[in-house]
């Protein structure tokens, strides 16, 4: 290493990589410095030292230029517990793996991925679920298309991931949106809130319908004897949503009632969701503990046959339920995935289930793979939570995608190079962004992953 002065143009560098996150020794090796140089720069950088001891002005900094950050050489992804193989560099062959775990040095350990239908967006993601159960990490899947369905998965994905299927549409979900949770301070006020709030985000009723649906809610818990201010009636029964129906019904037929026509218009906006009955005590049961306690297993929720909106539906109250159960467990280690597949049917709206995942999920020990054709399907909050991206063919006019990308990538800095790329990826090949490296990748297929595994297991 050079201890010679450092020049404008590396100080730029190294304040650059530090304000990205990375350690003193990597951002010694990229710019070829010393690492104690580096640790002057970082001193001084704290301290605001610059402008005062060498007269710098924001306007007349040295400017690195793209060509500088190019050359780097891609960094080697560690290879811990959780590190997965997502394939091999396409011009050198490297391999080249995504690792979750914070050990790695990932803010967080969620992945987006993005890519026209038919480029192999799904079959990556089977193949990383796949992945994360070998390493005894389970994975929910939410699953609109049958992408994952027992029929259409490689059967490579059948014998190592152990699916288990639960169909919403067929065989009903055995679980009551308007379960008081332990996070729930205000009890019934809390669940008449998160409950409305989600019919509003997916039925865009208006506000005085928002508000009466609210208040029926409530008046359904009084109707079992459950009130806010007294909490020891918390843990009566609580209504169900068929509960809710039946008190909007009466109140839409009372003709005393003032807000009749209101009743009557909301029952009609939301009445398809009570038709298909999801929600039911004799549906299958999801629970999250012995999701996480199984290890090895993939659960795989199939909300095909469910009306749109209905399934939506269905997918938030799932998710207010996983959340809720995550904050009762605490803070822990990374112990779980949830795959939401085809992002245009969830709402990234603030307070939404998936934004609060997006979040939060990260403390709980669980992370998102988030997967859609479309980057406008994702949300700012989306995009900034997710640490990794995997990007396959997509036609990117606006440059949305890769300005993301290259604000967070260091050999590829530049936006248009990235569009170029993106734009003409064949089948079975991504640009992945990972620990601020971005990668041009074939992606591993199962039968290449199979032998991997059985060599692993000494067969």
């Amino acid at each position: 290493m050079s201890r010679e002065k450092i020049t404008n143009e590396q100080r730029e560098l190294i304040l650059k990589y530090i304000g990205m996150g990375w350690d003193k020794e990597r951002i010694a090796k990229a710019v070829g410095v010393s690492r104690m140089q580096v640790a002057a720069v970082y001193a001084h950088r704290t301290m605001k030292t610059y402008e005062k001891a060498e007269g710098l002005r924001s306007a007349n900094r040295v400017r690195y230029k793209a060509k500088t950050l190019l050359p780097l050489p891609p960094l080697e992804t560690p290879r811990g517990q959780t590190a997965v193989l997502i394939g091999e560099e396409t011009e050198s062959g490297r391999e080249v793996y995504w690792d979750p775990s914070p050990v790695s040095g990932m803010p967080n350990p969620h992945l987006m991925i993005i890519g026209e239908s038919g480029y192999g967006k799904s079959y990556l993601a089977q193949c990383v679920i796949a992945e994360l159960a070998r390493r005894n990490i389970p994975s929910v899947v939410f699953d609109y298309g049958q992408g994952f369905a027992s029929d259409t998965v490689p059967p490579e994905f059948t014998e190592f991931a152990m699916p288990v299927e639960i169909s919403a549409s067929e065989r009903g979900i055995s679980l009551n949106p308007l379960t008081i949770y332990d996070a729930d301070i205000r009890g019934p006020v809390n669940v008449a809130v998160r409950v409305s709030d989600t019919f509003s985000r997916i039925y865009n009723i208006g506000i005085q319908q928002h508000s009466l649906l609210r208040d029926t809610i409530l008046t359904a818990f009084e109707d079992r004897g459950i009130y806010e201010e007294d909490k020891s009636t918390w843990t009566n029964n609580p209504p169900s949503l068929s509960d809710v129906m039946l008190v909007l019904e009466r109140i839409s037929k009372d003709k005393g009632y003032t807000e009749r026509t209101t009743a009557t218009k909301l029952k009609s906006h939301i009445s398809t969701f009570f038709i298909f009955n999801t929600f039911r005590e004799t549906g299958e049961r999801v629970s999250w503990q012995s999701l996480a306690e199984r290890k090895n297993s993939v659960c795989v929720i199939q909300l095909k046959g469910l009306e749109g909106k209905t399934g939506k539906v269905v997918t938030e109250f799932l998710l207010w339920d996983l959340y809720n159960h995550l904050i009762s467990s605490g803070p822990q280690p990374l112990h779980l995935f949830c795959v939401l597949d085809e992002a245009h049917n969830l709402s990234f709206e603030k307070d939404s289930p998936v934004e609060k995942l997006v979040r939060e999920g990260r403390k709980f020990g669980m992370g998102l793979i988030l997967a859609s054709q479309q980057p406008e399907d994702f949300s700012v909050t989306a995009y900034s939570n997710t640490s990794s991206k995997l990007v396959f063919q997509i036609f990117d006019d606006r440059g949305r995608i890769s300005k993301q990308l290259a604000r967070k990538c260091m050999n590829f800095p530049n936006p248009e190079p990235i569009s170029k790329i993106i734009s003409k990826l064949p089948r079975g090949q991504a640009f992945f962004l990972t620990r601020n490296t971005g990668y041009i990748v074939t992606v591993l297929d199962f039968g290449e992953r199979k032998k991997r595994w059985l060599d692993e297991n000494g067969r």
